[in-house]
């Protein structure tokens, strides 16, 4: 076959493109995709893993579901308003810790 050469870089929507523009988009690609959230298994997107080396924070969650059928992720601040309401039944001087423990040494 024969080969096209010269062909200036495509600036509008209807220009032809080079392989020089192809290489430069497989790059970013390839760049970006290491970042990516990917399923364990493509197939069955049953699993995903996330590997950061001590674990990975997932950071601005909505509030999920809380309820008997939910499948939804819960944030910190539901576990929190749980803790807090256990709290406020066990009364006394109980405190929820930053873990979401509870302590208490005077039930009211």
């Amino acid at each position: 076959g024969k080969q096209i050469t010269n062909v200036a870089d495509g600036v509008n929507a209807k220009d032809a493109v080079n392989k020089g523009q192809l290489d430069d988009l497989a790059a970013k690609q390839n760049a970006t995709d290491d970042a990516a959230v990917k399923y364990d298994d493509a197939k069955s997107k049953d699993k995903v893993t996330l590997k950061g080396k001590d674990g990975t924070v997932l950071d601005n969650v909505k509030a999920g579901n809380i309820s008997s059928t939910s499948k939804e992720a819960v944030n910190g601040s539901q576990i929190h308003n749980i803790s807090n309401s256990i709290k406020n039944s066990i009364g006394g001087n109980t405190v929820v810790n930053p873990d979401g423990s509870l302590t208490t040494n005077n039930i009211g």
